[in-house]
């Protein structure tokens, strides 16, 4: 109790806020108004990106589907060319423009060569030091003969 010039008053109670008071709430707070704006703004990016994904995966399945694609090449290996080919390749070692080091004798690996088609053959060579790989162009003659010419070749 509090006197003062003979009068005496009961300290004041704290007042009650009702829920009408709460200024924190959402229409009235300004940053957490701007922070719902934000979110829903996100929600929609985000919902918008996902809808344009679905729709790109369902234009490229029809794609697929429509176009025709094209056959891919088969790489030829040495058992696809004429074995001719291949024979007389191994009996050539002639062709090779490099000479061996140390001793060695150039001659083809077949297993890394390829008959790349009708006309031409990737072949590898080596004398157990050094390596190259040529492109060779040839041409099997009426009576089987080979005919060979190297269009380049360089050592690894």
């Amino acid at each position: 109790m509090i006197r003062t010039a003979g009068v005496t008053a009961a300290p004041a109670r704290p007042r009650m806020r009702k829920p009408s008071d709460d200024t924190s709430g959402p229409s009235r707070s300004p940053v957490l108004a701007a922070g719902l704006v934000l979110a829903a703004m996100l929600l929609l990016i985000v919902v918008g990106s996902m809808l344009r994904m679905q729709e790109l995966e369902q234009e490229l399945v029809e794609l697929r589907s429509t176009a025709a694609v094209p056959a891919q090449p088969t790489q030829a290996t040495t058992t696809d060319a004429p074995p001719a080919v291949l024979d007389d390749l191994l009996r050539r070692a002639d062709l090779i423009p490099h000479a061996p080091t140390l001793g060695g004798r150039m001659q083809f690996v077949i297993e890394e060569s390829r008959v790349l088609n009708e006309h031409w053959v990737l072949a590898a060579y080596e004398d157990g030091h050094i390596r190259g790989q040529m492109l060779l162009e040839y041409a099997i003659d009426k009576d089987g003969t080979v005919a060979w010419r190297v269009l380049a070749a360089y050592l690894d």
